[in-house]
């Protein structure tokens, strides 16, 4: 019983962990993309 409630706790914050790695990498993909689209327009003006 004791095993079963520490696996449940480590799954509740494996998956919590999950959700906010997944929102962080979202940001952060479309962080890079509108990077990189500016260099490109910041060299287009060049």
């Amino acid at each position: 019983m004791h095993l079963n409630l520490w696996t449940g706790r480590w799954t509740l914050i494996l998956s919590c962990n999950f959700v906010v790695i997944y929102i962080i990498s979202r940001l952060a993909y479309c962080f890079i993309t509108d990077f990189q689209q500016y260099n490109a327009f910041q060299y287009a003006a060049c």
